[in-house]
């Protein structure tokens, strides 16, 4: 277990963060969590926790902009930090690119 984490809470693996992100403490992905992903996913993967005794653990989960038609898929596994207890969901994000009129910007020179 590392240093800046408890013994009592929830945390939130999350294996692609450019998917979604959560709310929580950010902490290493160390530990515990490398078990829940392949190795290749690491890179990309975020651990959020939130501490306290429980029983009831609420996180926010945030989708990002996804720019590829087919949308983007990811695992979120939820740990019981005491027990070791967990879940794996998968979520799928759809196309959601900002489609928002953009105004290219030119270099200055001088």
């Amino acid at each position: 277990m590392a240093a800046n984490q408890t013994m009592h809470g929830c945390q939130l693996l999350i294996a692609n963060a450019n998917v979604v992100t959560s709310t929580g403490t950010p902490v290493d992905v160390t530990g515990n969590a490398l078990s829940f992903i392949y190795e290749q996913d690491i890179p990309n993967a975020a651990l959020y926790e939130l501490t306290g005794a429980g029983p009831s653990y609420s996180f926010t989960i945030t989708p990002q902009t996804i720019r590829e038609s087919i949308g983007a898929t990811t695992n979120l596994t939820f740990i019981h930090v005491a027990t070791g207890a967990y879940r794996t969901i998968q979520v799928k994000v759809n196309f959601n690119k900002d489609t928002r009129q953009t105004i290219a910007s030119s270099q200055q020179v001088g």
